[in-house]
């Protein structure tokens, strides 16, 4: 039986408009929490199309913290596989060498710079979307 997310069809939360983190949010989830078989997760991963990249990040963030809290699952490895391309320990050293030489601006100081001055936060995860970026 296939699991209630996948009964109707995902292609609405990757359409035009919706923010890229809500698809960081997606893999996130679906790599942490588990209970979706690997047909699941690589349906989803082709739903998201040009998102997959964010889809990655967030399941990259799931590795790193399930190894942080030493409780790694078969589950989050079989995501990070699917998702990434890679082992979750991999996937999750992407986001430790993507942490390297962030700026230190806070989104506070930013008022009335361009934008093109992120906060650390949205360059780490662009940092790592890159690494998934064919």
């Amino acid at each position: 039986m296939t699991p209630r997310i996948f009964r109707y069809p995902p292609t609405p939360y990757f359409v035009e408009g919706v923010a890229p983190c809500d698809s960081g949010g997606i893999g996130l989830a679906c790599t942490y929490a588990g209970g979706v078989d690997s047909e699941g997760i690589t349906a989803l991963k082709m739903a998201a199309g040009k998102y997959q990249p964010e889809l990655a990040q967030g399941a990259a963030f799931a590795a790193k913290a399930q190894l942080r809290a030493r409780n790694l699952t078969a589950h989050t490895q079989m995501a990070c596989q699917v998702l990434c391309g890679m082992s979750a320990e991999a996937a999750a050293e992407i986001t430790d060498i993507a942490l390297q030489d962030l700026p230190t601006t806070s989104p506070a100081k930013l008022k009335g710079k361009p934008e093109d001055e992120l906060p650390a936060y949205e360059v780490w995860r662009r940092r790592i979307q890159a690494q998934f970026r064919s």
